[in-house]
């Protein structure tokens, strides 16, 4: 390998850094890898290798899939809730609550619910960080305890598992933020008066009714798709720990 070789996969790992694609990289290249060793079998492939090379190496992509997930997820929420272009005057710029506040109960507590929606995305994406570590955990201290070779290369799949399910949450915590927190940012308040202008009839309802309608209806949609995203990062969390601790017992998500 020349400079001018390095030079370029280093640009590549940039690339892949910076659009987000380091993680599904690392995923599909060791997954290529595990298939590879597999077929060739224990024997022929890497004979002067550490019996544990293969749990840690499983161990460690889960770990950069689960880091890189959660950042993923977090910082998306973060700039979906946080807005600093409201208004291009100085005064003013990203004051979300001068926007929807003061027409109703309702409509002053919208800020509060928005708040919670975002510490619990956030709280998910803690969670997919964290489930990758202690998968980790538990393979290095099954295979110290009494592992084999076999073993070894069976906790790197348990590692593969965790790091798809880590990523995947990432994603689809993501691809989410815009609608789903967004939303909390462009909900009007002073329905009543926009109702009147666009009918010139006076609304049977105060403005937090339909305030209120559609928080119930927002957060029923938020609260189903929040569980679906833990949903594919406790699955592939507790597969993989039953696999390393409990390989007897029947799976269940709790």
């Amino acid at each position: 390998m020349t400079w001018g070789d390095l030079t370029t996969w280093l640009g590549r790992l940039k690339a892949a850094w910076t659009s987000w694609d380091l993680a599904p990289a690392f995923i599909a290249a060791w997954s290529a890898v595990f298939a590879f060793f597999g077929a060739v079998g224990p024997n022929d492939v890497l004979k002067d290798a550490l019996p544990i090379f293969y749990t840690t190496s499983g161990g460690g992509v889960a770990i950069v899939a689960g880091v890189l997930g959660g950042i993923y997820a977090a910082i998306n929420t973060v700039e979906a809730a946080v807005k600093v272009d409201f208004t291009s005057q100085a005064i003013g710029v990203g004051t979300n609550f001068l926007s929807y506040g003061g027409n109703s109960w309702a409509g002053d507590a919208l800020g509060v619910i928005e708040m919670f929606w975002v510490l619990m995305y956030i709280g998910l994406a803690t969670y997919v960080v964290w489930t990758p570590f202690s998968i980790a955990w538990e393979m290095d201290k099954a295979f110290r305890s009494a592992g084999t070779n076999a073993d070894s290369f069976n906790y790197m799949f348990a590692g593969l598992v965790t790091a798809v399910g880590a990523w995947g949450a990432g994603v689809a915590l993501k691809q989410s933020t815009t609608k789903l927190i967004g939303f909390f940012d462009i909900q009007r308040t002073d329905v009543n008066d926009y109702y009147q202008q666009q009918t010139s009839k006076q609304a049977a309802w105060g403005n937090f009714v339909p305030v209120v309608v559609d928080l119930v209806h927002h957060g029923l949609t938020l609260l189903g798709y929040w569980l679906l995203a833990g949903a594919i990062s406790h699955a592939s969390y507790k597969y993989s720990y039953d696999f390393i601790v409990n390989p007897n017992q029947s799976f269940v998500l709790f």
